[in-house]
């Protein structure tokens, strides 16, 4: 019966593997020192990798933002300019009109001056001849 069981494919395995127990953990004990580097390095590496995929996220991200406030203030200065051109047009035929004052008040304010100056010099004359007689001379009898 006992040579029976050694025969047996099961107890052959069980044999053989027993066999390999001391080479089984001369590579556990390899496992067991370099598993804390292996770890480390993939952990490593798995951050690396997080860490590139998050900054090439983070640049489409800004860049995308970026994009998009450019739209933003192009389409707000359009918006002004476009209000701008609209109230120019409404102060336009105002402005024309305040301006066509402005001009004939001051055509107005030169004749007016014009009017006095010619005045003066008349009044200036008058009375040159009235006291002396001559222009730019004394009177002989005044004097």
């Amino acid at each position: 019966m006992f040579y029976d069981l050694r025969r047996a494919s099961e107890i052959k395995q069980v044999m053989f593997d027993a066999g390999e127990l001391p080479e089984l953990g001369e590579r556990f004990a390899v496992l067991a020192e370099t598993l804390p580097l292996t770890i480390a390095t993939e952990r490593e590496a798995a951050i690396r990798q997080f860490m590139q995929e998050f900054a090439a996220e983070r640049a489409t991200t800004i860049e995308q933002i970026a994009l998009e406030t450019s739209r933003e203030r192009r389409e707000a200065i359009e918006q002004i300019f476009a209000q701008l051109a609209g109230e120019r047009e409404d102060l336009s035929p105002q402005l024309i009109e305040v301006l066509d004052r402005a001009f004939w008040l001051v055509m107005l304010l030169l004749v007016i001056a014009n009017v006095g100056v010619v005045r003066a010099v008349l009044t200036n004359r008058y009375l040159a001849l009235r006291l002396f007689g001559v222009e730019g001379r004394e009177n002989p009898k005044r004097g």
